[in-house]
C-alpha cells in the first residue's frame, strides 16, 4: 500500500500522526468474514481507534477507499464530548499524554493496480501506518483510502470523528446518470459486477496474472480507460507509477484477488447499507455531531464521475432535501414579494404588508440551513482534472485537514 510520494519525502503535517488502514483481506489485515459490509468495516475502524487510544479522528478517501471512508462518515459522529480537546489545547500540536496522529489509507486504482505498503518518514511525534488498495476488476478499481487525523485517549463509544475527506469518489449503485462521461470498459464492469459476478472473478484473476508476469505493461494497460488529458500526464510520472506498481505487487503476490472481486462487489453490485443521510443528522453512532466532508472531484474523470461526487454530496447533505427547501423557499419568497407588490397597489393597510413580509425569516431560515449543510458537505469539481487529481489537491486536502482539526 502506499501514500502520498510527499509523504514518503517530507512527511505529514508537524504534531499529527499519519496511519494508513490496510483493509480486511488487503495487504498483511485477515480475510473478511463472508458477507463484510461497510457498516462492519465502520465498526472494526471504531475498535481500531478504541484499542489504538486515538480520540479525535479525520479521515482521507480516495477511490476505491471512499465508501469506506463514507461508510465513517454516515456512522462514527463528532461527538462534541469527551473526545474534544480542551479549548486551550491547539488540537494540532502533540500534548503531554495525548498522542496527536493522522490516519491515512490510501490506494492503487484499476484492473491491475493494487496498494502495497510503504514506511513514511514523518514528525518524531507521528507515525505511519498504510492501508493498503486492493485491484479492480477490468481496470474498475479505484484507489483505497482512507486517512484519518487522530489524536489518543479513545473511549469505549469509539472516537470523534470530525471530518472525512473523499478525493475521487465512488457514488452509490443507484447514482442518476453515473455513466455520463465513464469509460465504457469501467460502464461494462458495473454490468457485470451486477449480473455477472463470475465473470468480473475471471477477470481478476486474468489481470493479477499478467501483472505478475509483466508488471509495468499490465499496469500501463490497466490505466488506460483513465484517457483524460491530466491522468495520461500523471501516470508518466516516475513517483506516481512507482506507487502503484508496488502495491499491486504486493497485492497479488500475496494472491489477494478474492479481496479484489469482494470491494468491486461491495461498491459497484449491489446497496451498500447506509444511511447517507445520517451525516446529516449526526450518524448512526454513539455521537450528536456532525463530521464535515469535503469531495474533490475530476471533471474528467473516466472512472469515478462527476454525477457520482454530485448524487454523493446530496445525500451526505441530508437526501436532497436542503436543497428543495432552498428551492421552495427562493419561490416562497418570490410570491410574498408579488403579493406584497399587490397589496401596495391596492392601497393595502401596512399591517397587510407586514403580514406577508413576516413570512420572509422563514424563507431565509430555509436558506440559512441550506447554506450551512453545503458548507458542512463542501464539493470541488476540477474541470482540467481526472482520476489522479489526488496527487494534484493533496495540498489542499492536507491544509483542510489541519483545519478541521484545529477547529
Amino acid at each position: 500500500m502506499f501514500t502520498h510520494p510527499s509523504v514518503t519525502a517530507a512527511g505529514f503535517v508537524p504534531g499529527w500522526r499519519l496511519v494508513v488502514l490496510e483493509r480486511p483481506g488487503l495487504g498483511l489485515s485477515d480475510e473478511a468474514p463472508p458477507g463484510y459490509t461497510y457498516t462492519q468495516f465502520a465498526a472494526d475502524f471504531r475498535e481500531f481507534c478504541a484499542r489504538m487510544g486515538l480520540r479525535r479522528v479525520a479521515v482521507i478517501g480516495f477511490s476505491a477507499g471512499t465508501p469506506f471512508a463514507t461508510a465513517i462518515a454516515c456512522t462514527c459522529t463528532s461527538s462534541g464530548g469527551s473526545g474534544r480537546s480542551n479549548p486551550g489545547d491547539a488540537a494540532g500540536a502533540a500534548r503531554p499524554g495525548a498522542a496527536t496522529a493522522a490516519a491515512a489509507a490510501v490506494g492503487g486504482t484499476d484492473a491491475a493496480a493494487a496498494s502495497g505498503c510503504s514506511s513514511a518518514p514523518v514528525d518524531p511525534a507521528a507515525v505511519a501506518v498504510a492501508t493498503t488498495d486492493d485491484a479492480t476488476a477490468a481496470g474498475m478499481a479505484h484507489g483505497v483510502a482512507g486517512q484519518f487525523t487522530l489524536e489518543a485517549g479513545a473511549d469505549e463509544v469509539g472516537p470523534e470523528v470530525v471530518g472525512v475527506a473523499l478525493v475521487s469518489a465512488i457514488g452509490p449503485p443507484n447514482t442518476p446518470n453515473k455513466r455520463q462521461g465513464m469509460a465504457l470498459l469501467f460502464q461494462f464492469a458495473y454490468w457485470a459486477c451486477a449480473n455477472f459476478p463470475w465473470l468480473v472473478g475471471a477477470i481478476v484473476r486474468s489481470e493479477a496474472a499478467a501483472l505478475r508476469r509483466r508488471p509495468v505493461h499490465a499496469q500501463r494497460e490497466s490505466f488506460k480507460p483513465y484517457s483524460g488529458a491530466a491522468d495520461v500526464a500523471a501516470l508518466k510520472r516516475p513517483e506516481v507509477e512507482a506507487a502503484f506498481l508496488e502495491s499491486a505487487m504486493e497485492l497479488y503476490s500475496r494472491g489477494q484477488e478474492a479481496a479484489v472481486l469482494r470491494e468491486n462487489l461491495m461498491f459497484a453490485a449491489a446497496p451498500w447499507g447506509l444511511d447517507l443521510a445520517a451525516c446529516s443528522r449526526g450518524g448512526s453512532g454513539s455521537g450528536s455531531g456532525t463530521p464535515r466532508v469535503a469531495i474533490w472531484q475530476g471533471g474528467q474523470d473516466r472512472g469515478c464521475t462527476v454525477p457520482m461526487a454530485q448524487y454523493l454530496a446530496q445525500q451526505l447533505r441530508g437526501g436532497g432535501a436542503a436543497e428543495k427547501a432552498r428551492e421552495g423557499g427562493k419561490g416562497r419568497g418570490s410570491t410574498a414579494a408579488k403579493l406584497a407588490a399587490g397589496a401596495q397597489a391596492a392601497g393595502s393597510s401596512q399591517k397587510q404588508a407586514e403580514d406577508q413580509q413576516g413570512r420572509a425569516p422563514g424563507n431565509e431560515e430555509e436558506a440559512q440551513e441550506a447554506a450551512a449543510d453545503e458548507e458542512r458537505v463542501q464539493l470541488h469539481v476540477l474541470p482540467d482534472q481526472g482520476h489522479m487529481l489526488y496527487f494534484e489537491v493533496w495540498d489542499r486536502v492536507v491544509a483542510w485537514v489541519d483545519d478541521v482539526m484545529s477547529r
